[in-house]
């Protein structure tokens, strides 16, 4: 599998299709919820330590809302790592000024990392969805999201 070396352009356009693979499942799997109470426990704040920050905050922006910072808790889910954020959502001019935090729809977060626990347990390491992702982790998921079609 190493021996494959995909090219730059090659690359971008795989990468993209992965995303858009992704997210097809997460919204085909999961009821994103519509004019939701934001103080319900649906929300979770993502840690920019988490391997898949910038993917899920560029791309996973239509399973997330924006809290008022200033109005707005965050709390321990009981038995897991993820921090619930609890509170009203931002206005227009709150957004424009970067005042918030965003929250993520918690089964959307569960659903990407159901799929990329399968390509890490395959590979034995973790995996970031960036345009600089090695070219055997992008191979390991087009083989899970698309099977043996795309290869």
């Amino acid at each position: 599998m190493s021996d494959i070396k995909i090219t730059f352009r090659e690359k971008i356009k795989r990468i993209i299709l992965v995303k858009e693979e992704i997210k097809n499942l997460i919204i085909s799997s999961i009821n994103l919820p519509t004019n939701v109470n934001p103080l319900s426990k649906s929300f979770i704040l993502v840690e920019r330590k988490h391997p898949n920050y910038p993917f899920i905050t560029q791309e996973l922006v239509d399973y997330g809302k924006k809290f008022a910072r200033h109005h707005s808790i965050s709390l321990p889910l009981k038995g897991t790592s993820y921090t619930i954020i609890s509170g009203r959502i931002a206005y227009g001019k709150e957004i424009r000024a970067y005042h918030y935090k965003a929250g993520y729809y918690l089964p959307a977060i569960e659903k990407l990392n159901e799929i990329l626990a399968q390509a890490e347990s395959e590979l034995g390491a973790t995996i970031s969805i960036t345009q600089t992702m090695p070219d055997e982790h992008i191979i390991k998921l087009e083989e899970i999201l698309f099977g043996d079609e795309h290869s």
